[in-house]
């Protein structure tokens, strides 16, 4: 490994303990950003970046590559069905979310937590 690629580590290292810090602390990422002393616009930086490592390891592991591999491995396409009139649907940014009424709801809570956070 190259003292390039050593740094590079480094730093992916450190900011994945920042955004585990920031996550762990349940503040808003504006919060924790003015708090913390961290440029907002540095820390979604890091975070692009640290996704995009994730995804391209993951296909790696599932042997497609991030352009070609389209839809994980072990996932099916099903077809769009009306949905059931005794569901709730969530959208967030552009994830839609249905919810019926066997669902999980602390399950459900955690998703939709997330996902705010990544919106």
């Amino acid at each position: 490994m190259t003292s390039k690629q050593m740094a590079q580590k480094v730093r992916m290292e450190q900011w994945a303990q920042v955004m585990r810090t920031r996550m762990e602390s349940g503040q808003s990422v504006r919060t924790w950003c003015t708090k913390n002393r961290v440029n907002e616009k540095t820390f979604y930086y890091w975070q692009r970046k640290l996704r995009n490592v994730a995804c391209e390891q993951m296909a790696k592991r599932e042997g497609n590559t991030p352009r070609t591999g389209l839809v994980p491995a072990g996932w099916t396409q099903v077809e769009a069905k009306a949905p059931p009139e005794n569901s709730l649907t969530i959208e967030i940014g552009s994830i839609r979310i249905r919810a019926g009424h066997n669902t999980d709801m602390g399950l459900l809570g955690k998703v939709c937590q997330a996902l705010v956070m990544q919106c």
